[in-house]
């Protein structure tokens, strides 16, 4: 059951709904990564479905890619990623967008950049803030929003998302060190949870004025291996390898 339920029933003074919150709290197991507070974070192995995870596992395994599919593949996947933040650039007009370099639309600008984030991941060989900061550069080149509250770095300006407001500017050096402590630490068993965590407390710092949402989907899809031996989604020559 969602955690928030659990917590929800259990002030309205359902007693199973308490001692299953309980027995859930008992279960936790502490991360290292920390919030921008200091605090630990933690998860709930028992809340994540044995079914779910096989059912991933599956769907994983039955992936496959070519070197001569990669290509297209990666011109999906940044479609995909701008259309959740909006582009209005159409699945026909993909063709358009990449082989005569289509720019004119907002949407395919959005998208031709989620494509060079991707080609510029599979260049670099560093792992680090400045990565970060020339992904965010390349993901917002033309089409930023929120301009006003772009730094040299991080954002300057604290933002909300639905009920979440982001750390202040001032902590985001912290949860950046976190962040990337975690990243390359041995640290989580299962890598699909490792993925969650990661989306998770990057979606959490929104460290950039804009462009958070493409940069994290970046950074927990376009991968190359799981534990070094099974190919992504993205796998071949363009691909970034998170573990």
């Amino acid at each position: 059951m969602d955690y928030k339920i659990l917590e929800r029933d259990a002030k309205l003074g359902d007693r199973v709904a308490a001692r299953k919150l309980e027995e859930r709290r008992e279960k936790l197991v502490q991360l290292s990564l920390r919030d921008a507070m200091g605090n630990r974070l933690t998860y709930c192995p028992e809340a994540l479905p044995e079914r779910l995870i096989k059912d991933i596992e599956k769907m994983y395994s039955q992936i496959s890619i070519t070197n001569m599919d990669a290509e297209v593949s990666i011109e999906e996947e940044s479609f995909h990623s701008c259309r959740i933040e909006g582009a209005d650039t159409t699945q026909e007009e993909l063709n358009e967008v990449f082989r005569a370099k289509r720019s004119e639309k907002k949407g395919d600008k959005m998208i031709l950049n989620t494509y060079r984030a991707v080609k510029y991941l599979n260049i670099t060989g560093k792992r680090d803030v400045d990565t970060l900061v020339n992904l965010w550069k390349i993901v917002t080149d033309g089409v930023c929003d929120n301009e006003r509250m772009s730094g040299t770095k991080f954002r300057t300006g604290v933002v909300k998302v639905g009920s979440h407001e982001a750390p202040e500017p001032e902590l985001l050096d912290y949860c950046m060190k976190q962040f990337f402590g975690f990243y390359h630490e041995e640290n989580v068993e299962n890598p699909y949870i490792k993925v969650a965590i990661i989306h998770f407390y990057f979606v959490y710092m929104h460290p950039f004025c804009d462009g958070n949402g493409r940069i994290g989907r970046l950074l927990t899809e376009d991968h190359e291996s799981i534990h070094g031996f099974k190919k992504g989604p993205l796998c071949g020559p363009y691909s970034w390898s998170i573990f």
